[in-house]
This record gives C-alpha cells, structure tokens and sequence, in this order.
C-alpha cells in the first residue's frame, strides 16, 4: 500500500445548507438522556453513493492534516465504548487512542487544551460492535461532518454522536422508540433517501429475521420509523452488514439497500427496491454454499461496494482467519471466494472494510482478534491484485493489577435528563440519583431510581415538583429519606420532602416549607432517636461569597447573604420549630470567612454533634442546645467546606477501641481570608494558599480561577485527645479540591474524583486516579484510574456489593470542556473483591435491637475475621451527610455455620435505621451485605 497517498473529499460540495435543531419532543419520543442538542447544519448528500455509504465500526472521515483519518469505536473492557483514530497524515500512520484523559489548560473561558481531551472513552454498558458513519450534521463554523453510531445495550438500539468542533465530545445514548427485542450488531449508513439523507439502521431481530429502522432527517424532529420486520424466513440471525449500492430500477434514482445477514455458519444476501412498497428481496440460496470451496463463517462481516461497482465481503472463518469474497457485478454477478488469509491470527470476531479515499484501488480493513483481548490487526490491498498484506496494530490498554489496584467499569448511563449529582443508596438496594433539569435549570428535579445489580431505571413520578438540587439529606430511622432546601426560587430553598422507597420505586412526600425558612446548601443528620436535624444553610437563595473576588454576596442593595445560624429537627411528620445557635460559624471574627455551606456534622458516641465549618470546630448538645468551640483551628489554613470543599469522614468505630471516635478531613483548595471589620459585613477579603496562609495569585482573568492550587493534606481530629487539636496525618498522592470519600468494608478510606487546581464551579483539571487510606497504618495507597472525570457536583457511595459508585458533574456549574450533562455512573470494584473467595451470608434477620445478639448464618465460619455495620450513603458536593462504620462484637456459637454478632451498644454509636451487615474473611474480602434495621 502506497504511503503517499493524498486526496480530498467534500462532502455535498455545491449544495445549500439546511438549519434545523433536535426539538424537545424529539427527545421525549427518544427516551433520551440527553438535556440539549448544539445547533447543527446538515447538507444534501453527495450523488455518487458508493463511498462510505457501508456500515462498520471504521470509518475514513475528513479528519486530518492534509489526509483522511481512520476513526474506529468499538466495545471497551471497561463498558461504554471506546474510540481510536490512525492519523493517515504522518508516514507511518500511527495508532492514537483509546488513551486515558489528559488535561493542559490556560486560563480562559473557551479552556484551551492539549494532548487528548477526554481521552477515548464514552457511553456505558454492555455494548455491541457498532455501525459507525461520518453524517453530513455539521456545527456551525467547522468543516467536518459529526461522527454518528448505532450499538445495542441489550435490547435497545442508541444513537451517539460526536460533534465536529472541539472539544470534539461525544453525546447519548439517544434510543430508538421500539418495543421489540434485538440482537447481534446492528448496521447503519446515511442514505440519499431523501433532501438530507436518511439514517438507516439494520439490526438482526431478538427472535427470527432482520428489523429495519428509519431516521427521517428532513423533519426537523428527527423521528425515527417504526420497526420493519423481514426475514424472518432466515431463521435466528447473529451479524448483519448493510451498504447503499449504485444498482437501480426503472424509475429508481436512489441506489438499493444491500444487506448481507449471517445466520449460523452461513452467509444470505438481501436488497431493498428504491419505490414503494420498498420491498425486501432475500435472494434463495445462501453465498456461502453458492462457493465452490465450503466455508464455515462465524462473527461480524466486512461489506462494501468500490468504485469499480464491485462488491467485497471479508468475514472471519470458524477455523481462524478470514475469507474474502467478491461479487462482480459488471460481470456474472456472482459471488467467488478470492482468498483466505489471517490465519496466523487466531479467531476473529469481527471486520470492517473500506475503500480508501486516497486511492482508486486501496483496501484496508481492521480485524477484531480474540487473542489477546481487545486487539486489532489491520491489513490492507489492492483491487488489483487482492493480496492482503497485515500492516499495523493497535489494542486497548490492558487492564489494572486488579488485585492491587482495583478495576473500574462504566456500566450505565442515568435516564430521564438525570445527572447524578446527588445520590443516597436506598434499603431496597437501589440507588435514587437526583439532579436538576440541564436544559433550564427551573422549579423542578430529575430523578432516576437504579438498581446496580440489573441496571433497571424507575423515574418516580410526580417528582418532587421542586428544584431539590443543592438539598440536604439524610435518612430517618424508618428508611424515608429527608431532602431539606432546593435551589432558584424562594420555594424550593424552603422546601421539606420525604422519599420514601418501595420495590424499584417509591413515593414523594411534599411538607412544605420548613420552620427556619430558607436554608441554602445545608447538612442532614440522622440523630441517635430517629430523627433528623437539618442545620445551616444560607438564609437566602445562593452563596454567601463571592469565590472569585473574595468580597461578600448580596441578595439585594445593603442586605447581605448570610448563613442561617439555626438547626431544626423533623421526625417525618411534626416540622419543629428552628432553634438559633448564634455561636456558630461567626462569618467575620478572627477572618474565619463565610463558609458555614454544608459543614461536616457528626453523632459522637457520647451523643453531641461535631460541627465543622470553614477552619473552625464546635459540638453541639442539643439537649441544652449549648455550642462548645474546640480552641484549635485545622493545620490548614483554608476553608475544607464549600466552596473550596474537601472531604471527610468518620473513621471507623470499632468495639475492640471501645468505640474511640476520629474524624478525618482530607484535601481543598484556595479559600479567601478577611480582613476583621467593625461593620456586620466581612468587607473585602483576599485569596490565600491553603497550606502557607500566604495570599495567592491567579494568571486567569475574569471568573477563571482555574490556577489556584488545591491541597493534599489531611488531618484527624482524635475525640478521645481534643487538646491535641487537628493532626496532620499522610497526604494524598494527588492534591484534590471536590473529591469523594468513601468507607469501605475493610475500614479504609477510599477517595477519588476531584481536581488538581480550581474551586466549586470553577476546576477543570480533574484528578483520575485513585486512592486508598488506611488508618491503621496511616499510608496511602494508589489505584486504578476511573475513566470519567468527576468535578464539582459528583457524588460517590458504598453498594451493597462492596463496590463504589460515582455519578455527577453537570452542565451550568462546570467550566468548559466540562459544560454538559455527565449521565454516566462509574463504578469501582475494589482490590479486595479479587482476593479470593467471598464470605456468604445465607440467612440474617431483617432487623435487632441494640445490644442484641443475633444469628449469621454463613457458609464458611472458619474463614470469618469480623463483621461491621455500615449506613448506606446520602452524598453531594463531597459530603457523604450518612455513612458510619460501626464495628460489631463477635460471640463464640456452638454451631458450625452460625456466627453469633453483637449488635451496637448504643444510638449514640449507631443511630437507628437500615445498615449494610458486611462479614469479612481473614483474607480481607467482604461479603455481599444484607440490610438490617437497627431498632430503638
């Protein structure tokens, strides 16, 4: 194959172009997850059809310096997709992608970018091969055409897209409307049926035969068809490929469908006629045992029609390697086998073929090969000779150590517009993700209802009918979750909703107003009766600071935002009245700032709460509702609560400890610090660097504070030894501002997610990779990279499985590139789950008493080493308001498969309600949890 071969296409040169949008309904009608479409600019499709006009999961785009680049996307290790392009400009036509994300930025609005912006991962699930094309969907003011695919996630057909302009960013799923099952891979071109070209889509049928779909790109709606079944003579169908010829009819001007469809070992060929009825045609015997020599085919075939009219079908073979035929349709019209090849190569599962653009006789195809996984081989030849000579390659990054780092997969994407920005695993085992509409934000929620184990997706409706994005939330001891405030209006800031779980769905409950009024950002807290406290908050709808200036917001000419000094308690039915505590957060004494947005709240074991804002720590006993300051500030310098947030946790209770209470706090960024005033505002305030105190620098203009340096220290505070203050303890292998952090069955910490530099609403540089804490020997440790960033407004919890989940960063509070709805979750599969065997719980009670001793029925006693209570997660903007660890007493049984446990003292150590029961193995490998009631 010629190296030097140089050629340009444009696509539609000539013709007008047409403006038109994805409409609401459009999406509605889609079941898409999707909050905004960019505005597009289609052109009518070239009149020579043959060119691209074929489905695989390669494509020739005009991408490129000076040449064409090969774009493939493919099913990842990790779920989703990934996508890798050949950059045909440089002499060697080397390979990039899928690589993970890097980030270089400077400091401007429009985040000017190198190396590879978020990396070459997209989607979610379990995906098929692909039908991948380049359309002729443009954005305004580039050249390029977006890149479109079709892939199946089990039944359903979704539509992405890429759009043309950088940072180039993927979009979907968008599902077709259809009811009927599918299987196989499905098949996609852009045809010249109508003004723009139609997208047509075949896919084999769940049961027997082929379904046709259409997409009608002249209607500004972009509906698509409803299901064409045909075929079905053929029986179960397992791979299908499909092209647009240049064969008509009399009276035709459109070229046929042509589909080559694969049923068992053997391959049949199917055309559609240009008119109506458009009609499907299944020639009666099949291609293969039409050959001279037999042939067993197994997997996805390669299908394309070259500009010397003929057709080309590479398919891989049972034995190994490939076949190639070729139909000449100048001549007889019939199919012969041209070679075998690739046979060094082990089974292939799938081809895609193309004719290069740059040549009038080049061939290039990839192959999917088995050994090793996620391997392509690409080969290439000419239509004069038909030698197919093996060129490059390219494989997907190998997986993780996992036994030592983890592995993390991608393995849904949120429906109904939700972005996962606040997430709370509910006693059902499923999770409710809630967020804001990311069209408009306005007076009401997205909310999706997920259970990790099946994917399955309930959208509880009504919603709430409030914007409950920004709540607070936390879990009374019944199980109803208590989501206190929303954001936008007076309304929803005041709101007070209960949620209370059944099945794969559930109820809202709407109590109106809450009794201290607005209440901005605040913190949830389940009490040791059942009860939850709702504290701070701003009094007024919004910050209280002005994170980019350093100067005091106002909510209107000479009234300041402050935060609300009070707490109220709410027993899911009686709304008491809101008691003040003034001592808190004093926004200006000593420069302490405004930062009471939602502080860090505990349960000690001695029953008071642990109240953390800004650098300050109080305790609180709301049974004589006194405020207890602890002398010493953190070590840092800065504020760890909103809007330069950090993390925390409370470590480990553990009986052995006698219960021994410490809290950890970890990362943040640049905060601001002001200077004392004799007037009720805070005055001017300057930005400060979090370990030094020093004032910082930024090289950003405007609101662009993307530069300030985030922390990698943490600190302990030791409730058993609060004269010894905060403690600086290990860093961080990275620096984090907005990260996630996470308890985990082994009694480590777990934290991810974040960025590097920047503040809330203002951080685009995220941190991938993560890690892990362990307390008892105060290290960290590193582990795999997660594959989607999550910045501000992301969410991590605890499953029931021993996995973490992920979810988040949305549109409006995110700078670009990371402007859009995020509705992927990612999920992380600890090391621990690849140690070995698990523990097993067989059979528990549903609920105890404190102080109770109840039964564990387990299927390996001898490998038991402990077992630990821990409450399901209710987390947002870095603050996970519900988990606790609280380790269980063990009591020698007489039986061989029972375990006797102790259940907590106290609900001072372990409020009432649902927790996860976890056993461990002396291996370090947690059970599957079951959930538990812990009663009053």
């Amino acid at each position: 194959m010629a190296i030097n071969r140089r050629e340009f296409l444009i696509l539609g040169a000539g013709f007008g172009f047409t403006t038109f949008g994805f409409s609401p309904s459009a999406q509605a009608e889609n079941g898409s997850s999707l909050a905004e479409f960019s505005t597009l600019i289609a052109q009518a499709p070239p009149i020579v059809p043959v060119f691209g006009r074929h489905s695989g999961f390669m494509v020739q785009s005009d991408y490129g310096d000076f040449s064409n680049n090969f774009e493939v996307v493919f099913p990842s290790r990790v779920s989703g997709l990934a996508q890798v392009y050949r950059d045909n400009a440089q002499s060697q036509f080397p390979w990039f992608g899928p690589l993970p994300p890097e980030y270089a930025f400077t400091c401007s609005p429009q985040g000017q970018t190198s190396k590879n912006l978020h990396g070459s991962f997209f989607g979610s699930g379990d995906a098929s091969d692909v039908g991948l094309i380049q359309s002729n969907f443009k954005d305004f003011g580039s050249k390029n055409g977006h890149l479109e695919l079709i892939v199946r996630h089990g039944d359903r057909l979704a539509l992405y897209w890429r759009a043309s302009n950088v940072p180039l960013l993927w979009t979907g799923p968008l599902y077709i409307p259809s009811s009927e099952p599918h299987r196989g891979n499905p098949a996609m071109v852009q045809s010249t049926f109508g003004t723009l070209g139609n997208f047509e889509v075949v896919v084999p049928h769940g049961q027997s035969g082929l379904i046709h779909y259409v997409r009608f790109n002249d209607n500004p709606d972009v509906p698509w068809s409803g299901a064409n079944r045909f075929a079905e003579e053929l029986g179960q169908v397992d791979a299908v490929a499909l092209l647009q010829s240049d064969y008509l009819d009399a009276g035709e001007t459109d070229g046929h469908l042509e589909v080559i469809a694969r049923s068992g070992t053997k391959l049949f060929s199917l055309w559609r006629s240009s008119q109506p009825p458009y009609k499907w045609t299944l020639l009666p015997q099949s291609i293969t045992d039409g050959l001279a020599v037999p042939l067993a085919v197994t997997g996805v075939p390669g299908f394309i029609q070259t500009s010397d009219r003929d057709f080309h079908l590479v398919v891989p073979l049972q034995n190994g390697g490939m076949a190639h035929l070729r139909r000449q349709n100048n001549l007889d019209a019939s199919w012969v086998l041209e070679s075998q090849f690739g046979g060094s190569f082990g089974a292939v599962s799938a081809v895609s073929l193309l004719q290069n653009k740059s040549s009038t006789t080049g061939l290039d195809l990839l192959a999917r090969v088995a050994k090793p996984e996620s391997r392509f081989e690409h080969f290439y030849a000419s239509t004069e000779d038909l030698t197919w000579n093996p060129g490059s390659h390219f494989e997907e990054q190998p997986k993780t150590n996992m036994a030592t780092e983890g592995e993390w997969q991608v393995p849904y994407s949120l429906e109904f517009g939700t972005v996962g920005v606040h997430a709370a695993l509910l006693h059902t085992g499923n999770v409710l993700f809630l967020g804001y509409e990311d069209i408009v934000e306005n007076e009401n929620s997205t909310v999706s209802i997920l259970n990790p184990t099946t994917g399955k997706q309930v959208n509880v409706l009504p919603n709430p009918q409030r914007n409950k994005f920004c709540c607070g939330h936390a879990f009374l001891s019944d199980g109803r979750l208590v989501l206190a405030s929303g954001n936008v209006g007076e309304t929803s800031a005041k709101s007070l909703h209960t949620f209370t779980p059944n099945g794969d769905s559930g109820t809202w409950t709407d109590f109106g107003a809450m009794s201290g009024g607005i209440r901005w950002y605040p913190t949830c807290t389940t009490l040791p009766d059942g009860r939850v406290l709702i504290l701070a908050g701003t009094a007024q709808v919004f910050t209280t600071i002005h994170q980019t200036t350093c100067s005091q917001d106002f909510a209107s000419p000479g009234v300041p935002r402050q935060v609300n000094k009070s707490y109220e308690i709410f027993d899911g039915a009686t709304k008491a009245p809101s008691i003040p505590v003034p001592e808190l957060f004093d926004d200006c004494e000593e420069s302490l700032g405004l930062y009471g947005l939602y502080p860090f709240v505990y349960v000690l074991p001695d029953g008071r709460l642990l109240i953390h804002g800004n650098t300050r720590t109080y305790f609180l006993d709301i049974n004589t509702n006194t405020v207890d300051l602890l002398p010493a500030r953190t070590q840092l310098k800065t504020s760890r609560t909103y809007p330069s947030e950090g993390s925390t946790v409370l470590l480990p209770l553990r009986p052995e400890e006698n219960y021994q209470a410490k809290v950890m706090i970890l990362g943040g960024g640049v905060a601001c610090s002001f200077v004392p005033s004799q007037n009720p505002n805070c005055g001017q305030g300057q930005p400060i660097d979090p370990i030094s105190g020093n004032p910082v620098q930024t090289n950003c203009q405007g609101d662009f504070r993307d530069d300030w340096p985030s922390t990698d220290q943490c600190e302990i505070l030791n409730i058993s030894a609060l004269d010894q203050g905060w403690k600086v303890v290990a860093a961080m292998n990275h620096p984090r501002v907005l990260p996630d952090a996470v308890l985990l069955p082994d009694g480590t910490v777990f934290v991810c997610g974040g960025s590097s530099t920047g503040t809330a609403d203002a951080a685009r540089m995220p941190v991938m990779q993560a890690e892990l804490y362990n307390p008892s020997t105060n290290q960290w440790k590193k582990l795999a990279s997660m594959h989607v960033p999550r910045l501000y407004h992301a969410a991590a919890i605890l499953l029931p499985s021993g996995e973490v989940m992920t979810s988040g960063t949305d549109k409006f509070y995110n700078v670009p590139p990371f402007d859009h709805a995020e509705n992927r979750v990612e999920v992380f599969k600890p090391p621990y789950l690849f140690k070995g065997p698990r523990p097993k719980i067989v059979s528990v009670t549903n609920q105890v008493g404190y102080g109770e001793i109840f039964s564990v029925f387990t299927s390996d006693t001898a490998a038991f080493d402990y077992a630990c209570f821990i409450a399901p997660g209710a987390a947002t903007h870095s603050l996970n308001m519900q988990q606790r660890w609280v380790g269980l007493k063990t009591v020698n049984s007489t039986l061989d498969d029972e375990l006797l446990l102790e259940a907590p003292p106290n609900s001072n150590i372990a409020p009432p309600g649902y927790y996860m029961l976890f056993l461990m193995s002396k291996n370090g490998v947690p059970s599957e949890a079951k959930f538990i009631k812990l009663n009053l």
